[in-house]
């Protein structure tokens, strides 16, 4: 099974260091390294994308005693959210499915129902707290999760994470740039393909338009 150790130690392995951990806390600087840079490029690699395996929506918790000028409701923002990608109606969780890279160019989505316009900021009552403002009365989310169990992860995308921890491992750890360049350029075409197979796990209800079609609009 997928783990933390495993990511790590294919991490370490791509800059050269062929001394494994068993622990992040063992006592030596290749786990303390580890430590420190795992979390963060999870959650940095997480959020980039809207990864299928991390995708969920919800139903948004309204807030009503917090006026925000301009919007007709406030909402919490999920507790477990990294980020949110679309508010809407219930009719418009399915459609946002609907995210191919071309369309997202052409601005397509922008002609499909159930999408409203919303907002994501500060909560001027709780400290370190965040809102999502929208105009749709009983909204829902559609958001990328903060997943932590790396056995939910697809296979590439932990490939993937591993250049990333990988690309800072190498200036911390042997503070080698041209490791570190090797890591950024592997990292680039493992994530490049990790993301179309996370699109290739999805049917869209409408079909995508060419860019001379979408031009008219």
């Amino acid at each position: 099974m997928a783990s933390v150790i495993e990511i790590c130690n294919r991490a370490l392995g791509r800059i050269g260091i062929d001394q494994l951990i068993e622990s992040l806390d063992d006592p030596n600087n290749r786990a303390r390294n580890c430590k420190l840079q795992y979390e963060p490029c999870r959650d940095e690699v997480l959020q980039d994308f809207p990864w299928n395996f991390a995708q969920a929506c919800i139903a948004l918790s309204l807030v009503s005693d917090v006026t925000l000028p301009g919007w007709t409701y406030a909402y919490r923002y999920p507790a477990n959210a990294l980020k949110v990608h679309r508010v809407g109606d219930e009719t418009g969780i399915r459609i946002s499915s609907s995210r191919g890279v071309s369309w997202e160019i052409f601005n397509y989505d922008l002609l499909l129902p159930g999408k409203a316009p919303f907002m994501v900021m500060a909560d001027p009552v709780t400290d370190g707290g965040k809102l999502i403002a929208s105009d749709v009365e009983i909204a829902y989310a559609w958001y990328t999760t903060k997943v932590t169990d790396p056995s939910q992860f697809s296979p590439l995308f932990r490939s993937a994470l591993g250049w990333r921890v990988a690309m800072e491992l190498a200036l911390s750890t042997k503070a080698s740039v041209p490791l570190y360049n090797n890591a950024a350029s592997q990292y680039g075409f493992a994530v490049s393909q990790a993301q179309v197979v996370s699109l290739g796990e999805e049917t869209s209800d409408k079909e995508a338009q060419s860019g001379s079609v979408m031009a008219r609009y």
